[in-house]
């Protein structure tokens, strides 16, 4: 019995470091209720969990996370207490171009920003979580240059944004995670 005590300990403690550790991206989740479809024939961006649209002034900021966040939430905070792999970006782009069509990221003045979080436990220390190996890297903010990436706005609605991001390569990072695909972005009021 105590063999399969330990046995069971090792297992509940393995698990969720796994899990969490994984480097296969979580299945992305269908747009929430208040977002009009995601488009059909298009493959969501890889790992989104969280859209969300932020307006000031004459621009308009599209924030993306792998991680879950309300609005409010999102930031570029870095912790050993959430030891996995995470990434944030966001596109500001100018009000205007927030309507249906398809348009060229640099040509409209977009700028962009990201950061890409990898963690995992330090060998030997198995789940302790206030240890943890961490790398991580970004761009806080930079212009994006004509034919860096397409952002296609497919519906626009008073609580929602639909679309699809294609061709977008991170500034000055190589190593960034592909940011392409179908997407959603709540308003945040």
């Amino acid at each position: 019995m105590r063999g399969l005590s330990i046995r069971a300990f090792a297992w509940l403690c393995l698990v969720p470091w796994m899990v969490g550790a994984s480097t296969g991206a979580p299945p992305t989740p269908s747009a929430p209720a208040a977002c009009p479809a995601l488009p059909p024939d298009a493959l969501p961006i890889s790992g989104l969990a969280t859209g969300l649209v932020v307006e000031a002034g004459s621009n308009t900021t599209l924030q993306f996370s792998s991680s879950v966040l309300a609005c409010g939430e999102f930031n570029n905070d870095v912790t050993s207490a959430d030891c996995r792999d995470r990434w944030n970006f966001n596109l500001t782009v100018p009000t205007d171009a927030i309507s249906p069509g398809s348009f060229d990221l640099g040509a409209v003045g977009a700028a962009f920003g990201d950061l890409v979080v990898t963690g995992k436990p330090m060998k030997g220390e198995g789940c302790k979580k206030d240890w943890c190996q961490m790398r991580s890297t970004g761009v806080g903010w930079a212009p994006l240059s004509q034919g860096q990436g397409t952002i296609e706005i497919v519906a626009v609605t008073d609580t929602c944004i639909t679309g699809r991001i294609s061709g977008l390569t991170g500034p000055d990072f190589a190593e960034a995670p592909n940011f392409n695909g179908a997407f959603f972005a709540v308003r945040c009021h």
